[in-house]
C-alpha cells in the first residue's frame, strides 16, 4: 500500500447509478406487499392485524432512522437487510403468536381470554428471542468498527420489533379480534 499514488486510485459508479436507492425502496415496499398479502389470505382477519403491525413496524423504525442516527444515516444495502431481516421477523413472531391464539381459541375460550393465553404461552420465548439480538447489536456497537451505523440501525429494528410484538401487537389484537 506504500506504493501507491493517488493517480493509480480509481473510483467507479455504483452499477445502477443513482437509481441504487431507489431500488431499495422498491425491494422493501414489493417485500412488505407480499407478506401482507400472504398474512391476510392465510390468516383473514389475523391478516389485518398483521398488516397493522406491519405498517407500524415500517412507521416507528422509518422515524427512529431518520431522527436517531440524524447526520450519519445511510441509505444501503445493509439498511434495506436489516430493515427487512426486522420485518421478516416480526412477522414469523406474530404468526407464532397467532397460532397460540388460535389453539387457545379451538380450546373453546372466549377472545379475550384467548388472546391472553396465546401471549402469555409465546412471552417467553419473544423476550428471550430479542434479548438475544439486543445484546448482540449492542456488542457489534461495541466492537465492530467500522458498522457504527449499521449497529445503530439494528438496534432501533431490534427495539422496535420488540415493542411492536410485546406491546402494540397485543392493543390491536384485542380491537380487532373482539
Amino acid at each position: 500500500f506504500a506504493d501507491v499514488t493517488t493517480s493509480e486510485i480509481r473510483s467507479f459508479d455504483s452499477v445502477y447509478g443513482d437509481n441504487a436507492t431507489l431500488f431499495l425502496y422498491i425491494t422493501i415496499l414489493v417485500a412488505m406487499v407480499a407478506m401482507a398479502a400472504f398474512a391476510i389470505v392465510k390468516a383473514g382477519r389475523y391478516g389485518v392485524v398483521n398488516l397493522y403491525t406491519m405498517l407500524s413496524y415500517f412507521i416507528v423504525t422509518a422515524l427512529c432512522f431518520a431522527f436517531i442516527t440524524e447526520g450519519v444515516f445511510e441509505v444501503s444495502l445493509g439498511t434495506a437487510f436489516i430493515f427487512l431481516a426486522g420485518l421478516v421477523l416480526t412477522n414469523v413472531l406474530n404468526a407464532h403468536v397467532y397460532s397460540a391464539i388460535k389453539a387457545e381459541f379451538n380450546l373453546g375460550k372466549t377472545v379475550e381470554s384467548s388472546v391472553k393465553g396465546g401471549y402469555k404461552k409465546t412471552l417467553l420465548g419473544i423476550v428471550d428471542i430479542y434479548a438475544v439480538l439486543l445484546l448482540g447489536g449492542i456488542a457489534l456497537l461495541i466492537g465492530g468498527a467500522g458498522l457504527h451505523t449499521f449497529a445503530a440501525q439494528a438496534l432501533i429494528c431490534i427495539v422496535t420489533g420488540a415493542y411492536i410484538n410485546l406491546l402494540w401487537a397485543r392493543v390491536i389484537n384485542y380491537i380487532f379480534l373482539s
